[in-house]
């Protein structure tokens, strides 16, 4: 399989984070951004193609702007926890519903700057 080659511009705490990920696990940069690449489409790929969804969807940050997020989408998301850990905000929620819902809890999650992830569960 051919590489594709191209730039990306990221914080350079996270770029150093990636440095350091790279050496302790004896690889590159790049072999590195390819599983993190590989791992968080195939997580996120969810929203892409039209059906029903069965995941969790886990926010860690600001639990106020969050709590909004899975208030308007309370029609797809159901068992919710909240929890506080180390001084973090950590929301999950169980995640039924057409990925046109999913897609817009994920690109509304991203708008607001926290960190998530969906994590399929079919």
């Amino acid at each position: 399989m051919g590489k594709a080659r191209f730039g990306v511009s990221v914080d350079k705490e996270l770029a150093r984070s990636l440095d350091r990920l790279a050496e302790a696990l004896g690889g590159s940069r790049s072999e590195v951004v390819e599983h993190v690449l590989r791992e968080g489409l195939s997580r996120l790929e969810h929203a892409v193609e039209d059906h029903e969804c069965l995941g969790l969807v886990i926010v860690l940050g600001d639990e106020g702007r969050s709590q909004e997020v899975f208030e308007e989408f309370g029609d797809f998301l159901g068992a919710g926890l909240h929890y506080h850990v180390g001084g973090q905000c950590v929301s999950l929620a169980v995640f039924r519903g057409p990925s046109g819902a999913l897609r817009r809890i994920l690109s509304r999650l991203m708008g607001l700057g926290t960190r998530f992830s969906f994590v399929p569960l079919h």
